[in-house]
C-alpha cells in the first residue's frame, strides 16, 4: 500500500477514467466538482472504520433519494472523525458497486462483485477532523440503484474504544459490520457471522457531475427465447453491461448519440446505429439474435473458446482457432459488463492461438476474485466464456 494522508487535496487530473468523458455533455450547473452529505451525523459509532479492535469489515448502502440526483464520476469521499489522539498508517480499503437489493438483510455483496476504488495507509489527527480520501480508481455512478460502499481495515493494532466517527441510525437493515482481534477478514468472501444494523457513517461524496440516460431493451434469439449474459456495448466506449436471465439489460450513458453493439455466443453480432441518449431519460432498443443463414431449425456452432484452468488462482490460458487470417478482439469483462482487460485487439493468422491473463486490469492492477467474461470476436463469428478467479 502507498501512504497517503487522511487529510487529501482532490487531484482530479491525471486518472485514466475522465478521458473517457472528454467532449461530453457538463453539468447544469457547469461546476468542475460537487459533493453532497448523506447523514446528519447526531451518533458517534465505530462505523466504518473501526479503530477498537485490530481489524474490521464494514458495508452500507446509500439510496437514491439521499444521492440528490448525483450522476457522474465519484472521485473521493469525506468521514467525519472525533479522535482522542494521532494515529498513523492505518492501512483501509474502500470498494464501491450498485445494487437492487432494497437491503443487507440476505448477507454481505462480496467485494467480488465490487470496484476496489482506494487501497491505501491512512493518518488520523485527533479531534473533530474531516477525514478526505480520494480514491485511487474513480467510481462512475448513474442513480436509480442503491450504492454499496465497503470499508476494509485489515489486521493492526488496537487502539482506545473513544476512536469514533459521526454517523446516524435509519431503519435497521441497510449496514453491515465484523470486528475481530484474531480474525483476518477477506472482504471476497465476508464472515457468514456479521451485525445487521441501520448505522452508517455521516458520508460526503465528491463528484464530477455527468448528464446520463438509460438505454434498456431485451436480447432473445430468433424463436423467442431470451438470451441470458449477451453483452451489449457503445461502440468505441468503455461502457457495457450484461443480460439477466431475462434477456433484460440497461445501461446507463452520457448524453450523446451511438452505436450499439450485441452480442452473444453462438451469434453473428447485431448492431444498433444512431441510438440517441437524453439526459434523465430512457431510450429502448431491443436485439433479436438469429444465425447468418436464417434458418431457426439451424443451432448455432461457435469456433473453439477454452480456457484452463478455470477456476484459476494466478492466470488463465485461453486457446482459440482460426480458419484463416483475420482481424481478432479477445477482450475480458467484469460481472456488470464494464471492460477490464484488453488481451488482443489486432490480424492473427490462422491455426491454434493461446493468451495467457494474470487477472489484471488496463493499468496492470490485480482484480479481485470472482466471475468474469472472456469474449472473442472474429470474422468468423463471437463467443463468450465464463471464467472465475479464486483469491
Amino acid at each position: 500500500m502507498k501512504k497517503l494522508t487522511a487529510i487529501l487535496i482532490l487531484v482530479l487530473a491525471g486518472f485514466s477514467l475522465l478521458n473517457a468523458f472528454e467532449g461530453m455533455a457538463p453539468s447544469k450547473n457547469g461546476a468542475d466538482s460537487s459533493e453532497i452529505v448523506v447523514g446528519s451525523g447526531n451518533e458517534q459509532a465505530r462505523v466504518p472504520i473501526d479503530l477498537y479492535f485490530k481489524s474490521s469489515l464494514y458495508q452500507t448502502l446509500y439510496y437514491p433519494s439521499e444521492m440528490q440526483g448525483l450522476s457522474g464520476l465519484i472521485t473521493g469521499v469525506k468521514f467525519f472523525s472525533d479522535l482522542p489522539g494521532n494515529l498513523s498508517d492505518i492501512p483501509v480499503q474502500i470498494w464501491m458497486g450498485t445494487t437492487s437489493l432494497p437491503n443487507l438483510s440476505s448477507g454481505w455483496i462480496p467485494a467480488s462483485q465490487l470496484s476496489l476504488v482506494f487501497d491505501a495507509t491512512l493518518d488520523f489527527a485527533s479531534g473533530d477532523q474531516v477525514v478526505e480520501i480520494a480514491l485511487d480508481q474513480p467510481f462512475l455512478y448513474f442513480g436509480g440503484r442503491n450504492l454499496v460502499m465497503m470499508v476494509h481495515r485489515p489486521r493492526g493494532s488496537a487502539h482506545s474504544s473513544s476512536n469514533l466517527f459521526y454517523a446516524q441510525t435509519q431503519g435497521s437493515d441497510r449496514s453491515r459490520n465484523s470486528y475481530s482481534d484474531s480474525a483476518q477478514y477477506d472482504p471476497q468472501n465476508p464472515p457468514a457471522s456479521s451485525n445487521l444494523s441501520g448505522i452508517f457513517p455521516k458520508t460526503a461524496i465528491v463528484f464530477e457531475p455527468i448528464e446520463s440516460g438509460l438505454l434498456r431493451g431485451t436480447v432473445h434469439a430468433g424463436d423467442g427465447f431470451a438470451l441470458a449474459n449477451a453483452l451489449i456495448e457503445a461502440v468505441d466506449t468503455e461502457f457495457s453491461a450484461l443480460t439477466n436471465y431475462e434477456g433484460i439489460f440497461d445501461l446507463h450513458l452520457p448524453v450523446g448519440t451511438y452505436v450499439i453493439r450485441a452480442t452473444a455466443s453462438g451469434y453473428p453480432p447485431q448492431t444498433a446505429q444512431g441510438i440517441v441518449i437524453n439526459s434523465g431519460q430512457t431510450t429502448y432498443q431491443n436485439f433479436v439474435m438469429t444465425v447468418a443463414n436464417s434458418d431457426p431449425a439451424q443451432t448455432p456452432q461457435p469456433f473453439a473458446l477454452n480456457a484452463g484452468p478455470n477456476p484459476f488462482s494466478s492466470s488463465v490460458s485461453i486457446g482459440f482457432e482460426l480458419k484463416q487470417a483475420q482481424p481478432v478482439k479477445l477482450d475480458i469483462f467484469g460481472l456488470r459488463g464494464q471492460k477490464v482487460c484488453s488481451l488482443a485487439d489486432g490480424v492473427q493468422g490462422s491455426g491454434s492461438h493461446v493468451v495467457t491473463w494474470d487477472g489484471k486490469d488496463f493499468q496492470g492492477r490485480q482484480l479481485p476474485g470472482g466471475l468474469y467474461f472472456c469474449r472473442l470476436q472474429s470474422a468468423e463469428g463471437s463467443q463468450i466464456l465464463k471464467l472465475l478467479m479464486l483469491k
